[in-house]
């Protein structure tokens, strides 16, 4: 076959790879398989370690502390100290079904901190609705539904009270000795250890 022929077939396919063109296009995507493997592996081992970390800050530690009468230890290796102190976390979740919220709104309302639910009217529109919602806006804002809008998308009303609202008060009470429905509302009170640095 001359060269001429060649020439030709090789502007008919294009490149044709070599050898050189194989091993190096292989080592590239062995190098993507290795390291996505590696990438895989670190965030399950990460995974498994946050796992154990929460066990010994939430669980282990506490108890010892409480065993022992110890709720203060300082590790100068590390320059730090590990403090057990009371822990407070609260969320009435969106996902929660709507007779789970109402109970824990009519929980807060039964502990006298009522003041704390927020009413929310929300509206959803599409990612390109900037016009749109900037007159929803207006609307909303001067109580005139006559701007020529059209059909006014129907809003989201709902209660919601922020979670570090809430952690902040169920805090609060539980400090003051008021007895609060925990799972009721989303909370969980107890004991954690926390790593504080050392101030020179």
């Amino acid at each position: 076959m001359s060269d001429d022929i060649l020439a030709q077939m090789s502007d008919d396919i294009g490149h044709i790879p070599t050898d050189s063109d194989n091993a190096r296009m292989r080592e590239a995507c062995r190098s993507l398989v290795e390291k996505k493997a590696e990438a895989a592996r670190l965030e399950k081992q990460a995974k498994k370690l946050k796992t154990e970390a929460w066990e010994l800050e939430t669980k282990t530690i506490p108890d010892l502390s409480e065993e022992l009468g110890i709720d203060k230890i300082g590790l100068a290796d590390h320059g730090v100290d590990v403090v057990v102190a009371p822990y407070y976390k609260a969320n009435i979740s969106a996902d929660w079904d709507e007779a789970t919220r109402d109970s824990a709104f009519r929980h807060l309302d039964e502990l006298g901190v009522g003041d704390i639910i927020r009413t929310r009217v929300e509206y959803s529109l599409g990612k390109d609705s900037i016009e749109e919602a900037t007159k929803i806006a207006e609307i909303v804002e001067s109580a005139a539904r006559q701007l020529g809008l059209g059909e006014i998308p129907q809003p989201t009303v709902g209660k919601a009270v922020p979670w570090n609202t809430l952690t902040s008060t169920v805090r609060d009470l539980t400090e003051k000795g008021v007895a609060i429905d925990l799972a009721r509302v989303g909370a969980t009170v107890g004991q954690m250890a926390k790593i504080r640095e050392r101030k020179d």
